[in-house]
């Protein structure tokens, strides 16, 4: 037993920093329909808080202007924020301009294969996951009712603070 251990962890590590460099390396598409990947946004940030949602999930348009309150704040903490629209290509215009119309002024990049999301094991939206400086999954919540991103605030802050 003392043996197995030291090997599960060494296992567990390893999966998790491949599903890290994994997830960051998935093909996004900017609003412009530019690929993209989540791995710049890492590198450059000490948190990521990934957004998942669409433009007919109506918690979700309630979830992304109660993250917009807190991301200026975030932003000068070193905390990108970056919203994920999982709808399909036919409709990634209409995600930009779901979102313009929220002024929502961080960054919305479209999952429209849902590829990110299946790799983070994401079954339903509105999905918020934290991603830390090496692109590990620091925090992860489901669903949105009024106060969950005053929670997320905690959380980050108590990330921040560690």
């Amino acid at each position: 037993m003392k043996r197995f251990l030291p090997v599960m962890f060494i296992v567990f590590s390893v999966v998790l920093m491949s599903l890290s460099s994994s997830i960051l390396n998935i093909r996004l598409r900017k609003p412009n329909g530019q690929p993209t990947t989540l791995k710049s946004y890492v590198q450059q940030h000490k948190y990521i808080v990934l957004v998942f949602w669409a433009t007919w999930c109506v918690p979700c348009k309630k979830e992304l202007p109660a993250v917009e309150k807190y991301y200026s704040q975030w932003k000068e903490k070193g905390i990108e924020v970056i919203g994920i629209s999982i709808d399909n290509a036919r409709n990634m215009s209409r995600a930009q301009a779901t979102a313009t119309s929220m002024k929502l002024s961080f960054p919305i990049l479209m999952d429209p294969n849902q590829d990110l999301m299946r790799a983070l094991g994401i079954r339903a939206i509105p999905h918020t996951v934290v991603l830390n400086s090496k692109g590990e999954i620091v925090f992860r919540h489901q669903g949105y009712v009024e106060g969950d991103v005053d929670k997320l605030n905690e959380k980050l802050i108590e990330l921040l603070n560690k």
